[in-house]
């Protein structure tokens, strides 16, 4: 609290010629405000190049294949109904076939391991209230190493610290940026260059946005993901039934925010909103909603994708 200055005033002595110096008693002042706290944020960043051949074949695909291309969508039979660019199996689930035999195969996922899997959905790379990020960190490479598939853990930023799973409803991380660079982005910074996908959370961060998805969030996919752990691989959502339901939404805006805000594959469990997912999309391409540069560039991203864990 700062004091006011003294005020002295010279005032004349009644009966005498001589003046002296009196201080006026101080003015009381409010006490200062500390300035509003701002959020810090990650600076806009270029997005790291995809490569030029992954590029030039999706620009070469038709509008509604490249659209296609940017899924994950789950499965309720051996035959999917479009080209998606990835299929999604669960431990329940049969073997996929093509929905067209002249289209270029999915990318087969799961969730648990299987013989058609190119690519397992996991481990978790997030750091629980109470552990070290260095026995996570020892943790993932561990499983990197044993794994016969190439991996894509969850749940970027990492939601450890969640009220809840995104999937049981809406869930917020409350860490401050700075607590989350020393914590929980610690296992991405080890592992950045040793995986070819991560999951993006459906959980919101305070540190960014308090009721956006981290995956819906560029700020997130974009500046942190791309810009400051530098990675080049492909962003993979998670369910977008958490996101829509974080986010108050439904799936099919959730899968239009998300491949605005960066994310390459959308993920959609339940075959139905896959497609109610899928032309949302269309639709918002279609009309500039989301720029066709931002299309092609995810497209080519789930393709070099499956190209690199086919070993093609």
């Amino acid at each position: 609290m700062r004091v006011a200055a003294l005020i002295v005033a010279a005032a004349a002595l009644a009966g005498c010629g001589e003046a002296e110096e009196r201080r006026a008693a101080p003015r009381p002042v409010a006490p200062l405000q500390e300035p509003p706290r701002v959020r810090a944020r990650p600076a806009p960043v270029a997005t790291p190049a995809v490569p030029a051949a992954a590029r030039r074949a999706a620009a070469a695909l038709a509008i509604e294949e490249r659209v296609a291309r940017v899924f994950l969508a789950g499965v309720d039979g051996p035959e999917p109904v479009r080209a998606w660019g990835a299929v999604l199996l669960e431990p329940e689930d049969v073997a996929v076939g093509l929905a067209d035999p002249e289209s270029a195969p999915p990318l087969v996922v799961a969730t648990e391991p299987r013989p058609e899997a190119q690519l397992l959905l996991g481990p978790s790379a997030d750091v629980p209230i109470g552990e070290e990020p260095d026995a996570v960190v020892a943790a993932l490479r561990r499983e990197l190493r044993a794994s016969a598939v190439p991996l894509a853990p969850g749940h970027f930023p990492g939601q450890g610290a969640a009220t809840q799973d995104p999937l049981d409803g809406p869930s917020v991380v409350g860490l401050p940026l700075e607590l989350l660079r020393e914590r929980d982005l610690a296992p991405w910074r080890a592992i950045a260059g040793r995986v070819p996908a991560v999951v993006v959370s459906s959980a919101a961060f305070t540190a960014f946005d308090p009721v956006t998805p981290a995956a819906l969030n560029p700020d997130v996919v974009g500046g942190l993901l791309r810009g400051e752990i530098g990675f080049s691989g492909a962003a993979v959502t998670d369910d977008l039934a958490g996101a829509a339901a974080v986010g108050a939404t439904s799936i099919g805006t959730a899968a239009v925010s998300a491949l605005r805000a960066g994310s390459d594959l959308l993920q959609v469990r339940d075959p139905v909103e896959a497609e109610a997912a899928y032309e949302a999309v269309l639709a918002a391409v279609r009309s500039g909603e989301v720029p066709a540069g931002r299309l092609t560039e995810a497209a080519a991203r789930v393709l070099a994708l499956a190209s690199a864990v086919s070993g093609a």
